[in-house]
């Protein structure tokens, strides 16, 4: 019997320096054997330095963080300073787009009324124009202008007019108020005589008869007219060449011309 007991005390004693790590081993984990105390201050200040090491990384890292947000809070208030210029600036603009819209306003009423008054006025200076052609109408309806007869130097060209419409239509004295020559000197050709005849009667019976008393003459008689029908006649010459070639009767009168007895329209 004690030898028995004997052996289980000394497995049991194999087993237990198995399981007690060896000071060699503690070396090469990195950690100080425990109960030296040697060794523990070594592991203090090992883990000391690592929280120093530790804190130092985060309060760089909340240095950063704070810079970053620093930057960040003063471009957001770059940011609502420039909403807040921009904001003012759209109402400035908007208020002068209201006062711009609003002169607009007032100036088209202004143009309105402008254009308003100057068709009147338009309309009235038709109406005076063709009262004032109307008269000068009538005034040279009283008119002839003897063309083609030779010009001299000092002439009268009264007594030139009078004899020439006594000789050719036997025309008195007392039935031509006036004469005189009209338009620029020229050396090739002579300028017409425009004569101012008393009766109307008197210048009609000329001009139906003018073509077949001057039909050996180089000397011609037309009808003297104001500047606007003269202008409007030049404008339908070719018309009225047509017309008198195909055999047509044309009539010229008050700035309008009729072609057999029917007013031309163009």
């Amino acid at each position: 019997m004690p030898k028995k007991s004997s052996r289980k005390q000394e497995k049991k004693g194999e087993q237990n320096e198995e399981k007690t790590p060896s000071p060699s081993s503690h070396a090469r984990c990195g950690f100080s054997t425990p109960g030296t105390p040697d060794d523990d201050e070594t592991e203090e200040k090992e883990f000391r330095r690592f929280m120093n090491d530790t804190l130092t990384r985060i309060e760089k890292k909340q240095d950063k963080i704070s810079g970053n947000l620093t930057q960040l809070t003063k471009r957001v208030q770059e940011l609502e300073d420039g909403k807040h210029d921009f904001q003012t600036s759209l109402e400035y603009s908007e208020t002068i787009l209201r006062e711009l819209q609003d002169e607009n306003s007032v100036f088209k009423n202004i143009i309105e009324a402008l254009e308003s008054r100057y068709e009147t006025m338009k309309q009235q200076l038709h109406v005076i124009s063709e009262d004032q052609l109307m008269g000068e109408r009538y005034s040279r309806s009283y008119n002839i202008k003897i063309v083609g007869i030779e010009e001299k130097e000092k002439e009268n060209a009264h007594e030139v007019a009078v004899k020439f419409l006594g000789d050719k239509f036997v025309i008195a004295v007392d039935e031509v108020e006036n004469a005189h020559r009209t338009g620029k000197i020229r050396s090739q050709k002579p300028r017409h005589i425009i004569v101012k005849l008393h009766k109307r009667p008197t210048k009609i019976n000329i001009m139906k008869t003018q073509k077949q008393i001057l039909q050996d003459s180089a000397t011609y008689i037309i009808t003297d007219l104001p500047r606007a029908d003269v202008l409007e006649k030049k404008r339908l010459n070719h018309v009225m060449r047509q017309a008198w070639e195909s055999g047509k009767t044309v009539v010229f009168r008050n700035g309008k011309l009729y072609i057999k007895k029917q007013l031309f329209k163009g």
